[in-house]
This record gives C-alpha cells, sequence and structure tokens, in this order.
C-alpha cells in the first residue's frame, strides 16, 4: 500500500470519527412541542441536543396529530418529515407515538398497530442497518383531550409495545412511569410544558448515555461574614460589600482601599466575584486578592494590579486552596473626591469539584414612577461550550419557582424585565454540567426606598420537591433516596412492587426544608425474602403525591 492512500486513509478515518452521532425523534405533537413558545430549543429533542452537546446531532421530525397507524386519520407515514427523517440515515431512533392512535376513530384498527409499528422499525433498519431504535412507552394523558384515551394507553398500547420490543429486539424508552404523578408538567392534560420536555430530554438522556444528575448548592461563603477595610491606621467594618446587595455600595474617600474578610474557619475556595458596580467599574478599577490560614502567613493568588477590563463583574478563578482570611487591596487607578473607591459586591466561592452556577444581578436601564426597567444578567463564571443553564422564576400565586425556559447554551445571556412598587420578584438558576446540577443562589428584587432595586441573593433552595435518582441504581442490598423539600412539611414514603402491592409504608416525619435522605436496607427492615425485580418509591408531602422513582433490585 503507498504512503498516499495510507495518508488518504486515515484523513478519511478522522473525518468519519469526527461526525457527530445522528438522533431522529420521530413522533407526534408531544414530539414536536406544541404549545411551547421556542419549540425549536424548548421541545424535548431540541432540550435533548443541547444536553447531549457537539458530539450528537438531534434533530426533531414530530408532526402535530399523526398515528403510527397507517388507517389512522393522520399517518405520519405520509409526511415528508417522515421522508426526511428517512433520508437522514439516523444512528439512532427514538419513536414515541402511540398518543393519537388511541382516540376511538383510530383505536378500530389496533389489529394493525404491532404489525405497523415492526414494519417502521423495517423501514429504518433497511436504510441504516446498525441503527439503534427505541421505542417509547407515551407519557400518561391525564384527561380525554381530543378523544385521547389514557386507559387505552395503559391496557392495549403499551402492551402491544412491548410485544413488539420482543419481536425486533429494539430498546425501551419510559415515559409513563416516571410522569405518572407530575400532571402539573403537562399544562393541558396530553402536552409537555418547557419543563415538562426538560424532564423528557433527561430521562432520554439517561437511557442513551446513563447520565444523571445530582444536586449541588453553589455557595458564597463571604455572604455575611465579618468585613474590615483598613486605610492607614483606621479599620472600619464594611458590612456593605458582603451583603448579597449590589446596590448598597462601600465608597471609601481613599484612592487605595484594603479589605479582609474573616470566612470564620478554613474552607477550599476556588472563586472570587467582584463587583464594582455600574459608576466605578468603567474606570477599570485594579486589584490584588491575597489568602491566608491563620492571617499571618499570606498568599497572594490573584494579581490584577494591569487590568484594564472596564465590565462591571469580574471573576477569577485559582486552584483550589483551604484557607479562612481574604485580603482584597483595590488601587486607586482613578480616584476623585465624587467617585471615590466603590465595591459593590465580592464573593467568595466554595470549591465543590464542580463548575460554578451562573451569576444573577439586575442591570437598571430605566426608572419610572410605576415600574422599573431592568436587563437580568445570567453571566456563566466560565466559558463553557458543554455546559447549560436553566432559569427559574417564582410564581407569587402558589409559592412555588417555575422553570422559565428550556436549557440553554452556557453563554452570557440577558432577560429583559419590568419590576413594579408592589412586586416581589426571585430567580435562582440551575448549571447542568457532566453529571451535577449545581444550583444557584436566590436573587431577590423589590422596589426600594430610593425608587431602586433592592436585590439580594438569598441562599437558599428553591421553593420544590424534587426527587434525585436513586443510588445504587440497580441495587443490593441498599439504595439511597435523596429529596429536596421546599419548606417544612409532612412527608411519606411508600414502596410498591409491579403488581402494586405495598413493600414499605413509612412515615419520614414533620421534616425542614433542605436536602434529605433515607436508606433503603430490605434484608434488614425485615423484608427477608423479597425478589429481584422493579419497585417504586412514592413520595406524599402533606398527604399530596409528590414524585415517583423505580429502582431495580439485584440478587
Amino acid at each position: 500500500m503507498s504512503r498516499l492512500v495510507i495518508v488518504m486513509l486515515l484523513l478519511s478515518i478522522s473525518v468519519l470519527a469526527a461526525q457527530p452521532v445522528r438522533v431522529a425523534c420521530i413522533g407526534n405533537s408531544i414530539t414536536y412541542g406544541s404549545g411551547i413558545n421556542n419549540r425549536q430549543m424548548d421541545s424535548y429533542p431540541g432540550q435533548l441536543d443541547q444536553f447531549l452537546g457537539p458530539d450528537y446531532d438531534v434533530r426533531n421530525y414530530g408532526v402535530s396529530g399523526r398515528t403510527l397507524l397507517k388507517r389512522g386519520d393522520n399517518p405520519i407515514w405520509n409526511e415528508p418529515l417522515f421522508a426526511d427523517a428517512l433520508a437522514f440515515e439516523a444512528d439512532i431512533v427514538v419513536i414515541l407515538l402511540g398518543t393519537n392512535d388511541s382516540k376511538p376513530r383510530n383505536w378500530q384498527y389496533k389489529e394493525d398497530f404491532v404489525d405497523d409499528y415492526i414494519a417502521m422499525i423495517d423501514t429504518f433498519r433497511a436504510v441504516n442497518e446498525n441503527v439503534e431504535i427505541y421505542a417509547c412507552y407515551p407519557p400518561p394523558a391525564f384527561a380525554i383531550e381530543w378523544g385521547i384515551r389514557d386507559s387505552v394507553i395503559t391496557t392495549d398500547i403499551i402492551p402491544m409495545i412491548d410485544s413488539v420490543r420482543t419481536q425486533t429486539n429494539v430498546n425501551l424508552i419510559d415515559f409513563y412511569i416516571p410522569f405518572e404523578e407530575k400532571s402539573h408538567l403537562f399544562p393541558d392534560a396530553i402536552h409537555p410544558s418547557e419543563a415538562g420536555s426538560t424532564e423528557m430530554a433527561k430521562v432520554v438522556l439517561e437511557t442513551l448515555t446513563g447520565k444523571t444528575f445530582s444536586r449541588i448548592q453553589d455557595r458564597n461563603l463571604a455572604r455575611n461574614a465579618e468585613v474590615l477595610a483598613i486605610f492607614g491606621e483606621t479599620m472600619v467594618k464594611t458590612p456593605e460589600i458582603v451583603d448579597g446587595d449590589p446596590t448598597t455600595l462601600w465608597i471609601c474617600d481613599q484612592s487605595t482601599n484594603t479589605y479582609i474578610v474573616d470566612l470564620g474557619e478554613n474552607v477550599t475556595i476556588d472563586q472570587f466575584q467582584l463587583d464594582f458596580g455600574d459608576e466605578y467599574a468603567r474606570y477599570g478599577p485594579r486589584y490584588f486578592i491575597d489568602v491566608s490560614a491563620d492571617s499571618s502567613n499570606w498568599q497572594q493568588v490573584v494579581d490584577q494590579s494591569l487590568r484594564e477590563d472596564t465590565t462591571r463583574l469580574v471573576i477569577d478563578n485559582i486552584d483550589p486552596i483551604s484557607v479562612r482570611y481574604i485580603k482584597l487591596e483595590v488601587l486607586g487607578v482613578y480616584y476623585n473626591a465624587t467617585i471615590g473607591v466603590h465595591m459593590a459586591e465580592f464573593r467568595v466561592m466554595q470549591h465543590t469539584g464542580h463548575p460554578h452556577a451562573a451569576v444573577l444581578w439586575p442591570k437598571i436601564d430605566r426608572i419610572s414612577s410605576r415600574y422599573v426597567r431592568y436587563k437580568l444578567q445570567i453571566m456563566p463564571p466560565v466559558a463553557d461550550s458543554t455546559s447549560s443553564w436553566v432559569l427559574y422564576d417564582y410564581d407569587e400565586e402558589t409559592a412555588e419557582f417555575n422553570q422559565r425556559s428550556g436549557v440553554r447554551p452556557f453563554v452570557h445571556t440577558s432577560l429583559r424585565q419590568n419590576l413594579r412598587p408592589d412586586e416581589m420578584q426571585r430567580y435562582y438558576s440551575t448549571l447542568y454540567a457532566d453529571s451535577v446540577m449545581v444550583i444557584s443562589d436566590t436573587l431577590e428584587l423589590a422596589w426600594g426606598p430610593l425608587t431602586n432595586i433592592q436585590s439580594s441573593p438569598v441562599s437558599s433552595l428553591p421553593h420544590a420537591f424534587s426527587l434525585s435518582p436513586n443510588f445504587p441504581n440497580p441495587f443490593n442490598p441498599s439504595t439511597s433516596l435523596t429529596f429536596l423539600l421546599h419548606r417544612q412539611a409532612s412527608v411519606q414514603l411508600i414502596i410498591t412492587n409491579t403488581r402494586g402491592q405495598v413493600v414499605l409504608q413509612k412515615k419520614l416525619g414533620e421534616l425542614r426544608r433542605g436536602e434529605h435522605r433515607f436508606q433503603w436496607q430490605p434484608e434488614q427492615q425485615q423484608m427477608q425474602g423479597m425478589s429481584s425485580g422493579v419497585y417504586f418509591a412514592r413520595f406524599f408531602v402533606d398527604g399530596q403525591p409528590a414524585a415517583s422513582q423505580k429502582m431495580l433490585l439485584l440478587k
């Protein structure tokens, strides 16, 4: 073989290796993203594409109202988009059909369902014999709408999909059990919201890659810590720079200011966030940061003495280091009696071994007698093309945080908002990276006494009940169930087998707000003789269903 041929062969292999994995999502209006404003990004395929990253190319081939049945009222087989899906020659095909087939006018042809499903699988295999196909259980229909019937989905369609899988050896994605008790994610009882589509995308992500997300709370260790400003022989307490409120400025009449922050104990840190406010930032403040474990031996970790950047928010990442004291020296690059040296907010972030959540802060555009118009800044601490974020805002009527959007690329973004005098607005964000979901502090915005925004990121957990995947799963002999409680409440856990028989019913009691963990050890809890199989953990908060989790015991 000549050298030229070898080079060409290697180049062709390199090009093939660089091609993303092609994923085709076939479905009806649930896949299409009906009722979602930005369906291209916020349908479940759109969010799955963001979760999977640049190594995958996810395409949405959903068409509203379509059936798998060829004799149905609107067969997807006849759609140009279905032909496009075949031409895509996907490596992975996800088929989510059956919801519209449950309508009486379509289900009269139910004897064709298995054969038509197998025909669809054979059609995709004909264009790519190595394609990996996933047949999906449809999500629950929480009401009879447009003739769609949940009874048909559970009694007929799901068992038929099992028969198809047995005959064709395709994989399963279960959209039914994970959403049985999550009707709030389906506003019209059939179609998922943006938040529902996020959860659907997570189900597919876990099935395709095994990736799940554990929760981590981002912590600003400097918030409300003791801070002294030092100039000359004078020391002054300066709580303004760590009070969590970027509208309260420390204004010093000295050209250089030194701050010492006492964290109270040695803690491992890896990032500083400095907010100089709008006025002083444009003069490009310069600074040093030193750290110490004992306030005697200092080590310089940041040197921004030559900085020329005039952005308001500055983020410095450092190698993780255990310290108690932080010394921030702000240099008077620009100084006069009016401007002085400003410091709006100084944050010291705890090291967790994972990226930090986006920084949220308001930038005021306009103030009137009726409202304050501002841009909510959502700023990633580092440039990262592999991570994503989601923003949540607070609903005063329901006293719950709602997901405001689907998964978004981790880039600097701003949202234009209005704030009225009678309002309190709250936001938090989550970062999805690797296998973690990092939760930011909560930003609270209210009308201030000087017609200004008073913002205070409160280190708190979001107002929602959230159940993390049990770990390990599959398990033997025990597994942990971790959940996040949005307020103090009474919690009950019921575990059943696939036949609906209760194997454990336990009142966990009146629990405080925050994260809790329950260790299920069947053998030690007088449940000897339990067989291998699937079990369902269902949580109830104040007597109301809150979340469920499927677990697999292997012996």
